[in-house]
């Protein structure tokens, strides 16, 4: 019987380049930004395994997800720190 295990690295790069706000308010603008996300792991394909340890944001890029304007006030909501972790899968079927 013979195990069958390998490995991968991978690198999603999201690049984003804000576009002109709805109502022009200079308020809203922002710098572009890159974030760059990775994860490196296993895969068992005999015994349906895979082990990822990953990471998003990894040079933990600040930037703006959101804005939300009424009357009353302006509010901005920041896009997700760097996380990282440890994801295992395993399939029954």
């Amino acid at each position: 019987m013979t195990t069958q295990v390998s490995d991968f690295i991978g690198s999603p790069v999201e690049v984003n380049i804000p576009l002109q706000p709805y109502d022009y308010d200079d308020r809203f603008t922002q710098d572009s930004y890159t974030i760059i996300n990775a994860r490196i792991g296993l895969e068992n394909h005999n015994d349906n395994w895979q082990v990822y340890l990953w990471v998003r944001n990894l040079t933990d890029e600040y930037f703006v997800s959101s804005v939300v304007k009424n009357n009353e006030m302006i509010a901005a909501y920041s896009g997700m720190t760097r996380t990282f972790g440890l994801t295992f899968e395993y399939s029954v079927f």
